[in-house]
């Protein structure tokens, strides 16, 4: 649930054969990233680099309060609303 990967994969890109439904809270998320740098680390536009533990904490909060409630199957919208958050920083969730 918690894994990331810090470098795009080709899911996450341009050219995805992800397709829209698949990810049904992307448009929620504005992109916040510019692009990666040296390391592979997204980065944004003032040149900070972003870690997955920092950022989308409200998104984080609302998944981590549904699954200690309710059990992780449960929580799917919450769970894939923090995905998508994640995406908007760079980030490719697994």
């Amino acid at each position: 649930m918690g894994n990331v990967a810090s470098t795009p994969s080709a899911g996450a890109g341009a050219g995805s054969s992800t397709t829209p439904s698949s990810r049904p809270y992307d448009h929620l998320f504005e992109k916040k990233y510019v692009g990666y740098n040296e390391n592979g680390k997204p980065v944004g536009p003032e040149g900070q680099v972003y870690k997955p533990c920092c950022v989308c904490p409200d998104t984080k909060r609302e998944r981590d309060e549904c699954v200690l409630v309710n059990g992780e199957e449960n929580c799917k919208e919450f769970i894939e609303k923090h995905r998508a958050c994640l995406r908007s920083y760079g980030f490719d969730p697994k």
